[in-house]
């Protein structure tokens, strides 16, 4: 009897890890580490002989369904949740438990999508051995399903905000409000923290869009004509960098950069420039990459050319100019641009894309091998309702005066006290403190007196700070590895420039099969009542859309350049594949997809001209 449930059980966690295996990969390492499992969980039976979860905690025993009839208690759950569920598409629910409140999901509404997260991987592991819902874990309508803690949902996070086009339902296991309270309070945080950050991004790509690639292609001529980063490797190696931003708190670090910058390398973060140079601290890099005009008036009455700059490929085209001597470009991962138009042999480095120069600050020290990074200037809040240090005037006071006064959001600062900050502020800390999850192997130290408390770093003032870590230390100097890794590059310059004469000539091309495609769509709107014509004209529409989303030129400058409208209608269309209703494949088409290329053909005239502008300037 024993040996036939051993059987039973092998071949439960079998069909389970073999569906897990193939759609859930990561979810297989949170199996393997349960290793044996927990005495304080325990499969029993309820009355009604239905199987059952007891987990004991803290000397109590809880059971995660009733003790009496499962069964009952998913019809009432299912019928309290019923109006909630009716006009939501997508649903979140947290607890995957032993598979009852998913399956009861699917059974009523088998069309909805469904997003899963389970908290506790001991639960998960003595569920999938016991019962067999492979059939649930392989149903369309599961989009993703995360176990665990912050490390192991953050992508799932990622992957709902990305998905989820409208408003969506949160359901609990009721149980698990009391069992996880501690675990669902911190998921929730994080995932408004990214839907926030998430909805930034979009603002950000809906504002920016047009003036990136507009600068990017300006800013082209300067990429084929100097070297990206890569030389800057690991230059650095086990020394320690300081990184400079822009915030009141700098004001009290000046004297003590200039009696440093002779021994530690100083990177100044964008427009922190201005108020070093007015206090006589020169920079060894600078690194900027903001696209917009505040960046340009930064700039534009420095003295600054014989800086080594690293510029981001986003970055105000008229900051950079032919007297520039010591330049490197550093590529973002969100610009398909540049990358589309290198040669195959050049050596280039991809930064992930943040919300701000910071971010690309700290990737390039570590790539450039520095051991400790410490900030000052980085408040990324308003202490005392101030934005900036003194000597940094590229925004409007009354600009400055609208932020600071309607900052409501509160932060905690270095000394355990609170700052004002605004929504802006607010997901740049978050996103500075992820990346710095990232680099683990790295010491952090903030020394911005009066700024955000930063998790990741620890606080100390600069005047500690020298005499600790710095005493000692001796610079390498940057002006000469810029210098010296300048090259040749006449080649690159001339492949960039025919690279760009075919892509006008490809656009051309596209704006005919983008115009075929909608006449197909006209012949199908007028035939939709007849199944098969339906069917073939669906298969034409999938085969005709794909071979143009695959095109390179329409990848790389399309795309990149109506990123936000993709963003949004990509959403709508996919929900294609999750349909084989014919009628309604093309009823979300036709509202979305036609849409979309009418929107494609309304830019390409002017992407056109971008790109033969880059021609005659590169010439």
């Amino acid at each position: 009897m024993q040996q036939g449930r051993l059987v039973v059980l092998k071949e439960t966690f079998y069909s389970n890890t073999n569906i897990i295996k193939n759609k859930y990969p990561k979810l297989m390492n949170k199996i393997s580490c349960a290793g044996e499992k927990k005495k304080e969980y325990s499969i029993s039976s309820n009355a009604n002989s239905e199987m059952n979860l007891q987990i004991t905690k803290d000397t109590h025993i809880h059971y995660l369904y009733s003790k009496y009839s499962i069964e009952r208690e998913m019809k009432q759950w299912i019928e309290n949740a019923s109006e909630q569920l009716e006009d939501s598409q997508y649903i979140l629910l947290i607890g995957w438990g032993l598979g009852y409140h998913i399956r009861k999901l699917i059974q009523t509404y088998p069309n909805k999508k469904y997003f899963v997260y389970e908290p506790d991987h001991n639960t998960f592991s003595l569920a999938i051995e016991h019962i067999d819902f492979s059939n649930e874990l392989d149903h369309s309508s599961i989009i993703s399903v995360a176990v665990g803690e912050e490390e192991d949902y953050r992508d799932f996070l990622e992957q709902f905000a990305e998905r989820v086009a409208d408003s969506f339902v949160q359901l609990t296991i009721p149980s698990y409000n009391n069992l996880y309270h501690g675990e669902i309070e911190q998921f929730t945080s994080v995932a408004i923290e990214m839907i926030k950050m998430k909805r930034s991004n979009l603002a950000t790509y809906n504002h920016n869009s047009d003036n990136w690639i507009r600068n990017i292609l300006r800013n082209t001529k300067y990429v084929a004509q100097f070297p990206s980063v890569h030389f800057l490797a690991d230059q650095c190696k086990d020394k320690p960098v300081i990184i400079v931003g822009a915030g009141p708190s700098l004001q009290y670090d000046l004297d003590l950069l200039r009696e440093l910058k002779h021994k530690v390398t100083i990177i100044a973060a964008g427009t922190s420039t201005q108020a070093l140079l007015k206090g006589g601290v020169e920079p060894d890099i600078i690194v900027s990459m903001d696209g917009g005009e505040p960046n340009r008036r930064a700039f534009e009455s420095l003295q600054t050319n014989h800086i080594p700059m690293v510029f981001g490929t986003f970055i105000q085209p008229e900051i950079l100019n032919e007297k520039r001597k010591r330049l490197a470009y550093a590529i973002l991962e969100i610009d398909q641009v540049t990358p589309y138009l290198l040669p195959n042999d050049e050596k280039y480095i991809t930064f992930k894309s943040n919300y701000s120069v910071t971010g690309l600050c700290i990737q390039l020290a570590v790539y450039m091998g520095c051991s400790t990074i410490i900030f000052t200037g980085q408040d990324l809040s308003f202490p005392n309702n101030k934005y900036y240090a003194d000597g940094v005037n590229h925004f409007d006071p009354s600009t400055i005066q609208d932020m600071t006064s309607n900052a409501h959001l509160l932060v905690e600062n270095v000394y355990g006290e609170t700052n004002n900050a605004n929504h802006s502020m607010f997901v740049t800390l978050r996103d500075i403190e992820h990346l710095i999850s990232i680099f683990d192997h790295i010491r952090f130290i903030n020394a911005s007196r009066y700024g955000a408390k930063i998790r990741g770093t620890t606080f100390n003032d600069l005047n500690q700070i020298k005499d600790k870590w710095l005493a000692s230390e001796s610079k390498i100097c940057i002006p000469e590895l810029f210098d010296q890794a300048k090259q040749h590059r006449e080649e690159i310059l001339t492949g960039v420039i025919n690279q760009i004469k075919r892509d006008i000539t490809n656009l051309d091309k596209l704006n005919l099969d983008l115009l075929e495609l909608l006449r197909l769509f006209d012949k199908t709107r007028a035939m939709s009542t007849k199944t098969n014509v339906l069917k073939n004209s669906l298969l034409k529409i999938s085969r005709n859309w794909s071979a143009i989303s695959q095109n390179d030129t329409f990848k790389s400058y399309i795309q990149f350049g109506l990123v936000s409208y993709f963003n949004s209608y990509q959403r709508y269309i996919s929900e294609v594949t999750y349909s084989t209703d014919s009628t309604y494949q093309f009823q979300i088409l036709d509202k979305y997809l036609c849409k979309l290329i009418k929107i494609v053909l309304d830019y390409t005239p002017t992407l056109k001209k971008q790109l033969e502008s880059t021609v005659e300037e590169m010439k």
